[in-house]
């Protein structure tokens, strides 16, 4: 369930998914898939989609904050690069800056790539953010759908 920290009620997932970008469905089965992986192997609840930001990394337990990239995005995580990448099961909160909108939310890190970088979830996102993240993913969208067309 997400939160609205704002008003501190629940946002239920019928009410979040009401706002999910929706693509026509010729769009969505020209998804790329890595050279011999299965579409059934895909775990995504939602399409994620190349995204370039700034992003600073908080870790909740020690405090100690990290300036970092966002590099992908989706509806309910995103990927982060980072060269000192935080262990799974890190709780965190993330804030990402973009085009003017910012979004700030608690999340935790899913996976973890040596060097590379961290794959979070999201779990508590404003309703400010919630707005900034769903305009990032249909400028996203766009871009990606359009350029291939």
């Amino acid at each position: 369930m997400l939160v609205d920290s704002d008003w501190n009620r629940p946002t239920s997932a019928r009410q979040h998914r009401a706002f999910a970008p929706r693509l026509p469905e010729d769009q969505l089965a020209q998804t790329d898939f890595p050279a011999g992986e299965k579409v059934g192997e895909e775990r995504r609840r939602t399409p994620r989609f190349p995204f370039v930001a700034a992003a600073e990394v908080l870790d909740t337990s020690s405090g100690a904050s990290i300036g970092a990239r966002v590099s992908e995005l989706s509806l309910y995580g995103c990927y982060i690069d980072m060269t000192n990448p935080l262990p799974e099961g890190t709780s965190i909160r993330v804030k990402i800056d973009s085009g003017g909108r910012h979004l700030d939310a608690s999340g935790k890190v899913v996976y973890s790539v040596s060097h590379l970088g961290i794959g979070v979830s999201f779990h508590e996102v404003s309703v400010h953010s919630l707005i900034a993240l769903k305009e990032w993913l249909l400028l996203a969208a766009q871009a990606k759908y359009h350029s291939t067309g």
